[in-house]
């Protein structure tokens, strides 16, 4: 009753407007007589009225600046209206000098279609317009809302009435704000201000400064110098007010770690970079503020013994934005840090949760530190009092405290407090997986809002572009407030008037999927994943899992493809003609550090004799300079045209992007040679055997804007750009980074949906479980009901992997291909993982792939319980069911009743999900990972040629488990790679018997295709940390330490790729020294085989083809390389020995060569060397032995090179 009033006072006071009205039988539409407002749209079936009283339309002009009806109707834009209106169209005609343009509603009983017509401007460029402003979704009876989101973030997600509610003042959200003053120009008096440098990258260890070696102990400065290195984005220039400096890049002398005491007693510290090796960020950081809080405590102990540390942790504000921001953790990771701290140091750690509570731990005695996790955000919404809050914390310090910055550019950004929910950032259509958007309502009722594009009918279709999108979504006092707009550019320069594409409104729905399967029918997809491939093809997509290895030589790709598990994708990198991202189009033939077309074929051959179908890394979106600073081949050919095959800025010049190795070009994609570039990659890697192409960037960015006149419109959708991948689809089915809609009816797998669904080390903090609450929102896989029958789906190939449970338990549920990352030298535990996953992909995955996907719910979503939206159930075609728990909380299933066979449900009843649990059927195999009678245990099992594919995780010592029966299983006793396992009948159940159990920390993991003993050992080559010490200098002997050698024996090399070694020195650039017995059995017949190499700068020594010792070097330019080379050759069969040095010492370089105690060449050059890694290979394509090997971090002199010929004791 109450919403039939709010409905009839909403229609009586709209009559009482003047008004234009459409009535149909599902809606009706109200507009203001002067075309300014929409008064509201009514759904008939339900009463709701959207969009109500909002502008009618809204631009948003080049210059950010909103420009409406008011503004059109303005005395200075003398803009008039008229409108005509049919029984089926409603045309609104807005007219001035400057702007003109129709809005057309195309009308029909239950939907209607809105879109902008011969839209003119001569003013500042409009970019975006929505029609209305913004829509307005009331909340009552609302179930869900579902929005396009970006298809790299995830497969689609909708938020629940909870998400536009207001919020409590303890839950506010915070938004970043500018500050009113720069903060470090009020600190210092203006002495200095944050800014970026130019030379924003480096490679380097952190070591004590001059002042830091006053501070630091031996012991700390070690533990500092050790952390591995840091990839550095270097963002302080000017750190000159702060009086100290207490640690440095080892390479540049930049600092790392900055101080002030402001004339007291306590400290501000500032970090001064951003490190970009993700492995290395937690260990860094806590190594600075570990070391340098043990340092003041030793120095004095009355600023922290006894004082709490306070970490600053506001509610709904992760620290980390991305994985290229200052510090880089997010607030999990800060966490665990002052855990660490506190139990290591004894000190009480506590947190402060807003502003005020920071303002009394600034004023409080008993607190002698605290950080501020939040990169270059003060994290303060009192902008009026800034200021002062500057002044606490400059007080704060003088008076004894420890104030931790860990952003390079601090205070710069303030708080505001938001007490709405707003999806974070700006949707757009690409790289959104659909132009689909629907408020679904209870009572089978909702509205469904999507885009009707142009569909492609060939490649580079012009006639049919897309019209780019840009959404956003919020909470509101009246609801979900959703904003839809086109994106253009239209100004004086249009050469003709600008039309949208239509976006269609339907009331006719039950719900978001029946509305959804309205919008396929729009993108008139006609091609299943069958019609993509040949039969055969498919099925051995259907049953490989996807492996990426990556390694710098074919040898070692050889190698990695040797140990796969058979019968997958494997996925090479690397095949490059210079690096990664640099040369591009050209990729082929590939680089002689890499190998060559015959080592090209030759992985191709061993792949395909292992089961395996070849898939290429390549990437022909942008062009790059080779590594060695040359333009590529096509770079040279346009270089004087380049106008030609580039985008274009709106001034007519190039477009570029920054890349590794120079300027990037962004590209015309509609100019034929840019084409025929692309698809001629793809040619060269089919005729070299190649199965797939892997075309990264072609489906996972966002439109853009590009003036170059080829284009259709200045906004692209980028419709150029995957016509190269359909092109490439008719010579080899074809695989994408991320993708959307445009791409289903000719790509075969998409490789995204990943940062903010699965865990990452590279957007973690940003993820949907970690940004929104529980209650406030559920996957909607808008994408997977599309296309799950039309392509393969997984997560990004080059970036991630299922490394457990929970990656595996959301891939189950999304229909994922099983995806892992492994190599020849993957420990034991990972390749154990890897055979798991294969057989997940072997026995139910592969059931899945090229189904429909039915059904997506989640089951306890109208209880109360925790984990009531991280509980999913999901069907495929084919009866293919599984029930999958995305919490980390026990699930039991007691409650539920899902629709599974009847024996499987009384089964499931009886069952507990562990955190990220799952259970799957299909009509032949079943995979899960169950709690049962407390113990946890993992399987995937299918019948095969009368026995089983299995694999069976055991983390318990409970060796018989119970499973649903299934007619299709034989019973008996069958061989694992542990024992005899037996299958048996109980009671209706399937009994498994193991023949090993496991605990926790040692699982037991058992296969019938796999046998981790069976793997033949490979050499280990490990330090003597302390091995030698000439001169102060300490170095390494490298010993064989296998069950067949002895330490003194040389190592055995059979032409094969090179064992690495990481040492614990730091990467450097400067003086050390190699020596080593070598007795070459053969010599190369073109290039260098190499004796030992320091990655990096790859400092190598090595034999060529005519027996002559090499030894080489890479300047600190990147450019230049020295070498110095042997006239003494070695002959085959014969023992010498060789030794090198690299002497670094006053900016000037000297290589010396040394064979059999003589010295064979000598250069010295005014370069320093370029900073190398704390990696060793040793005997890449040498054929022979090489023994007492010993490296040192030092240039050894010719005496103490003689003494390191002594045999190892």
């Amino acid at each position: 009753m109450k919403a039939i009033l709010i409905t009839f006072v909403c229609l009586l006071g709209l009559v009482l407007h003047a008004e234009i009205k459409v009535d149909k039988p599902g809606y009706v539409i109200r507009i203001s007589e002067d075309g300014t407002r929409l008064l509201g749209i009514i759904a008939k079936s339900s009463g709701k009225v959207i969009a109500a009283d909002v502008d009618l339309w809204e631009m948003v002009l080049n210059n950010d600046r909103k420009f409406g009806p008011v503004d059109f109707f303005s005395a200075s834009s003398g803009g008039t209206f008229s409108h005509r209106q049919t029984d089926d169209c409603l045309v609104l005609e807005f007219r001035s000098a400057e702007c003109s343009f129709d809005i057309v509603f195309s009308l029909r009983d239950q939907e209607f279609d809105c879109e902008v017509v011969n839209l003119k401007n001569t003013r500042n460029a409009i970019q975006f317009m929505a029609v209305p402003a913004r829509w307005t979704f009331p909340t009552a009876e609302m179930k869900r809302f579902v929005f396009p989101s970006q298809a790299n973030w995830s497969m689609g997600i909708c938020f629940l009435p909870s998400f536009f509610e207001k919020r409590a003042e303890d839950d506010v959200i915070h938004r970043i704000a500018a500050a009113p003053f720069p903060g470090m120009a009020r600190l210092f008096n203006s002495r200095t201000i944050p800014a970026d440098d130019p030379n924003s990258r480096l490679k380097s260890h952190m070591v004590a400064t001059e002042q830091g070696k006053s501070l630091y102990s031996p012991e700390e400065q070690r533990d500092l110098t050790k952390k591995g290195f840091l990839r550095i984005s270097y963002k302080q220039s000017r750190p000159e007010a702060f009086e100290l400096g207490l640690i440095r890049t080892q390479n540049e002398n930049r600092p790392l770690l900055i101080g002030t005491q402001f004339g007291g007693s306590g400290y501000l510290f500032q970090f001064q970079f951003t490190n970009q090796n993700m492995m290395e960020r937690t260990p860094l950081v806590e190594s600075i503020i570990f070391n340098t809080m043990s340092a003041l405590r030793r120095r004095n102990g009355g600023l922290i013994d006894g004082k709490a540390f306070v970490l600053i942790d506001y509610p709904n504000m992760p620290a980390m934005v991305t994985g290229f921001d200052p510090v880089s953790l997010d607030m999990t990771d800060w966490r665990k840090l002052v855990r660490k701290y506190s139990e290591k140091f004894g000190i009480e750690v506590r947190t402060v949760r807003n502003l005020a509570e920071l303002r009394a731990a600034l004023r409080d005695h008993a607190v002698g530190t605290i950080l501020n996790p939040y990169g270059n955000i003060f994290p303060s919404d009192d902008a009026a009092n800034f200021g002062d809050d500057l002044e606490l914390v400059r007080s704060y310090v003088k008076n004894g405290g420890v104030w931790w910055e860990v952003g390079s550019r601090s205070f710069e950004k303030l708080l505001r407090k938001d007490y709405y929910s707003a999806y974070d950032r700006q949707g757009r259509y690409p790289s959104a997986a659909a132009d689909y958007a629907c408020a679904e309502y209870g009572n089978d009722h909702a509205v469904a809002l999507f885009g009707v594009q142009p569909t492609m009918r060939f490649p580079y279709d012009k006639e049919r572009a897309a019209i780019p999108k840009a959404y956003a979504l919020r909470g509101g006092e009246k609801g979900a407030v959703f904003v839809h707009q086109w994106v253009m550019w239209v100004d004086a320069k249009s050469k003709r008037p600008w039309n949208s594409s239509p976006y269609r409104v339907s009331f006719r729905h039950p719900d978001a999927r029946q509305g959804l399967l309205a919008y396929e029918k729009t993108l008139e997809l006609n091609k299943k994943i069958e019609d993509k491939m040949p039969p055969a093809v498919l099925e051995k997509m259907k049953n490989s899992m996807l492996i990426c290895f990556w390694h710098d030589n074919a040898q070692s790709n050889i190698r990695s493809c040797k140990i796969l598990p058979k019968n997958n994708i494997a996925h090479f990198i690397g095949a490059l003609a210079s690096r990664f991202d640099a040369n591009y189009p050209e990729h082929l033939p590939p680089s002689s550090s890499w190998g060559t077309m015959d080592d090209l074929r030759e992985l191709v051959k061993v792949g395909h004799e292992n089961g395996h179908l070849l898939m290429p890394y390549t990437n022909t979106t942008w062009w790059l300079p080779h590594e060695n600073g040359q333009l590529s081949p096509s770079q040279q050919k346009w270089d004087d045209r380049k106008q030609e095959v580039m985008a274009l800025k709106q001034d007519g010049s190039p477009m570029w992007r920054k890349g590794r190795t120079g300027r990037g070009w962004a590209l015309n994609f509609y100019h034929p040679y840019v084409q025929q570039a692309s698809l001629k990659v793809t040619r060269q890697f089919a005729e070299a055997g190649c199965d797939m192409i892997f075309m990264d960037e072609m489906g996972g960015h966002p439109w853009t804007m590009t003036w170059n006149p080829d284009e259709p419109w200045p906004a692209t959708a980028l419709d150029g750009r995957i016509s190269m991948c359909w092109d490439s689809s008719k010579v080899l089915p074809t695989a994408t980074e991320e993708g959307h809609d445009r791409l289903l009816n000719f790509n075969t797998l998409f490789c995204g949906g990943t940062w903010k669904t699965f865990p990452n080390k590279q957007f973690e903090s940003q993820r949907y479980k970690h940004q929104f609450r529980p209650s406030d929102w559920q996957y909607y896989p808008a994408f997977l009901f599309l296309g799950h029958d039309r392509a393969f789906f997984t997560v990004h190939d080059l970036l991630q992997r299922y490394e457990g449970f929970e990656d595996l338990s959301l891939a189950l549920a999304l229909g994922y291909k099983m995806k892992d990352a492994i190599s020849f030298n993957s420990s034991s535990e990972r390749l154990q993982w890897c055979h798991f996953l294969d057989a997940v992909q072997k026995t139910v995955a592969r059931e899945y792939e090229g189904q429909k996907l039915i059904t997506f719910r989640y089951p306890l979503e109208n209880t109360r319980l925790p984990y009531r939206n991280s509980l999913v159930f999901a069907e495929y075609g084919n009866g293919i069911r599984m029930v999958c728990n995305h919490s980390d909380q026990e699930v039991p299933l007691d409650q539920l009743d899902l629709p599974f066979a009847e024996e499987e449900m009384a089964y499931l009843k009886k069952q507990t999900l562990p955190p990220y649990g799952f259970y799957v059927s299909t009509s032949r195999g079943r995979c899960g990972y169950l709690r049962q009678d407390g113990n946890r245990f993992a399987f995937a099992m299918a019948p095969e040629a009368g026995a089983y594919r299995a694999a069976i995780f055991n983390p318990s010592d409970c060796r018989t488990f119970l499973l649903p029966d299934n007619a299709l299983w034989p019973t008996g006793e069958f061989d694992f790679s542990a024992g005899k396992w037996r299958v048996e009948r109980r009671d209706g159940q399937l009994a498994l018997t193991l023949p090993a159990g496991g605990t926790p920390d040692k699982p037991a993991w058992l296969f019938t295709h796999y046998d981790p003993a069976a793997k033949p050992a490979a050499a280990v080559f490990p330090l003597i940390r302390n091995g030698a010490v000439v001169s102060g200098q300490k170095g390494v002997r490298i010993i064989a330490n296998t069950t067949q050698a002895r330490p003194n024996e040389p190592l055995a090399f059979h032409g094969d790729a090179a064992p690495g070694i990481r040492l614990t020195v730091p990467q450097q650039g400067n003086s050390m020294s190699f020596i080593a017995d070598v007795t070459a059995t053969g010599l190369p017949e073109k290039g260098l085989m190499t004796l030992v190499s320091r990655t990096g700068c790859n400092n190598t020594l090595g034999i060529d083809a005519n027996g002559r010792v090499v030894m080489t070097m890479w300047y600190a330019d990147r450019k230049t390389q020295n070498h110095v080379l042997s006239k003494t050759r070695l002959k085959a069969g014969e023992k010498a020995h060789i030794a090198a040095t690299i002497e670094e010492e006053k900016g000037q370089t000297t290589l010396r060569l040394y064979i059999n105690g003589r010295q064979e060449a000598v250069r010295t050059t005014p370069q320093r060397p370029f900073p190398y890694s704390s990696r060793l290979l040793i005997g890449s394509k040498f054929r022979g032995e090489i023994g007492n090997l010993f490296w040192a971090d030092g240039c050894l002199s010719e005496a103490e090179l003689r003494k390191m010929q002594e045999p190892l004791p």
